[in-house]
């Protein structure tokens, strides 16, 4: 994460495609994470920055582990 940089969680739904859940900025005092509600339960996520600089991967949680795709 990086401070000041607003980040995109979406998940996909079929057959509708990436849905998006919210958006948030990483602050400087919380700039390792950025927290979001309404997340379903076993879902396949895709957290994306507002840069474009194109390098997210998409990701499902697992035991409370990021597991990425």
């Amino acid at each position: 994460m990086r401070p000041g940089v607003e980040y995109e969680l979406l998940s996909w739904t079929a057959p509708a495609g990436w849905k998006s859940i919210g958006k948030r900025t990483a602050m400087a005092d919380t700039s390792t994470n950025v927290s979001f509600t309404g997340v379903p339960s076993g879902a396949l996520c895709w957290l994306r920055a507002a840069d474009g600089r194109g390098l997210e991967r998409p990701f499902t949680v697992v035991d409370g582990q990021q597991v990425f795709w």
